[in-house]
């Protein structure tokens, strides 16, 4: 009798120990950017239904039927509220509080992204946020409205306060931040606070451009360090150049989120991917991505694929299955991460961050492209900063739905720029002995 009372208390301490563990064990989500409030930037504000769209419930359900609890909504600054320092959109923002609704009914989190690069264009010209055009206080008030209006959600993930800021010259991102962080916290004291690194919030040079971001405060120490990731050899995410002459492997990923997972560490702060994609043209992409969402899980950072949405075409990267197509070849591979509990690698934190450096790249050198990509040094004048293109990572201009994010069938494109050159200043040359230079975000 002893012995089977001491076998069930044993038991029932295996038991409630396991149930402890799984208490405690972090679910944090990997989600999808649900694009078309931020298309069509060269037509702002642009008309909606025209020039951009919103997701739909039925984007919404085939994501959510194939594992995901997390999206990313976009929208633009100039389309949310028309007039600096007038009052919100109500069509816009009632068609997003319809979609976090309906995301709420179902249990999916979702983040609220502002696209627009610190930047706000003005009559056709981008002002950067800190100018008198475009001061901080109007950055203020669009995000002081925007959670007066969202706050009584249970379902916001966060706010994104701005999506990819870049080139910001003299107007430093940092204090902009704390100022919008500031303003959120008169409203809402709960909700995560996204904060994207300058730079494109590049990975690879996340301490050169964003190690000041680690002196943000905020008083309810929820901040959130937004990173994106891109995998080819200019780190822009247009995949222009085939794989085999890119000069990548299949760890690449990993060695470009290495950087900021370390920054994290040094800094005991809490970081996000909010962009990583592959095309889906060439198998030796997926796996790239495979080992990339691998090594986030051992690392412990979540983040949200690019991109879904309804207005794709033949975008390579989107995972948005064209009408009456099969899933996208990506979908397996994030499907597969979505699904799978920390327990299929042993689960490394940060402090065992050499571990990973060990487990990815050790007996992984990095071959040497043919590639160099040489640019020429340019002086930086300020005055003319407030009207550098809103062009995203990717580095395209105004018009860049036209070269990577693809028009719908059913809205007007600009085909104005076709073509597929390299960057202004950028030269392709082949080098002697394969040494490769890879440029700078600025």
């Amino acid at each position: 009798m002893t012995g089977r009372l001491t076998c069930a208390f044993l038991f029932f301490l295996q038991v409630a120990t396991f149930a402890q563990k799984s208490a405690v064990a972090p679910v944090i989500p990997y989600g999808i950017n649900l694009c078309g409030g931020e298309f069509s930037e060269d037509r702002l504000p642009g008309v909606l239904g025209v020039d951009y769209a919103y997701p739909t419930t039925e984007n919404i359900d085939y994501f959510y039927n194939r594992g995901f609890r997390l999206f990313d909504i976009l929208f633009k600054w100039e389309r949310i509220q028309k007039n600096l320092g007038g009052p919100l959109e109500i069509q816009d923002l009632q068609q997003i509080k319809n979609l976090v609704a309906y995301c709420e009914s179902k249990g999916i989190q979702v983040i609220l992204s502002l696209h627009n690069f610190g930047r706000y264009n003005l009559r056709g010209v981008d002002h950067i946020v800190g100018t008198n055009q475009v001061s901080r206080a109007h950055f203020k008030d669009v995000w002081n409205k925007l959670t007066q209006e969202f706050k009584g959600f249970k379902n916001i993930y966060a706010y994104d306060i701005m999506h990819e800021p870049h080139n910001m010259g003299s107007y430093s991102w940092r204090e902009t931040a704390q100022q919008a962080i500031d303003e959120i916290r008169k409203q809402d004291k709960h909700t995560a606070i996204m904060i994207a690194g300058n730079n494109y919030a590049a990975c690879e040079k996340w301490e050169e451009f964003s190690d000041d971001l680690r002196f943000l405060h905020d008083p309810s120490n929820k901040i959130i360090y937004d990173a994106h990731s891109y995998f080819d050899e200019d780190y822009s995410g247009r995949y222009k150049i085939p794989y085999q002459l890119t000069g990548v492997d299949e760890m690449i990923g990993v060695q470009r989120v290495l950087p900021f997972a370390k920054w994290l560490k040094k800094h005991n702060k809490r970081g996000f991917i909010g962009e990583y994609g592959v095309p889906d043209y060439d198998t030796r992409w997926l796996k790239v991505l495979e080992n990339f969402m691998n090594c986030l899980q051992d690392l412990g950072i979540n983040g949200n694929y690019w991109a879904g949405g309804p207005l794709w075409k033949n975008y390579p990267l989107s995972v948005q299955p064209e009408s009456g197509k099969p899933d996208r070849p990506q979908m397996k591979i994030i499907q597969a991460q979505l699904s799978t509990p920390y327990s299929r690698f042993p689960r490394i934190e940060y402090t065992d961050l050499k571990k990973v450096q060990e487990r990815f790249v050790k007996h992984q050198p990095r071959p040497t492209s043919y590639f160099a990509f040489l640019h020429p040094p340019k002086k930086i004048n300020e005055s003319k900063l407030s009207q550098t293109s809103t062009a995203s990572k990717k580095n395209i201009p105004n018009n860049k739905s036209n070269e990577v994010k693809a028009q719908p069938a059913a809205l007007p494109s600009n085909n104005n720029n076709k073509s597929n050159s390299l960057l202004p200043g950028q030269s392709l040359i082949p080098i002697t002995g394969g040494i490769s230079l890879l440029p700078p975000r600025e």
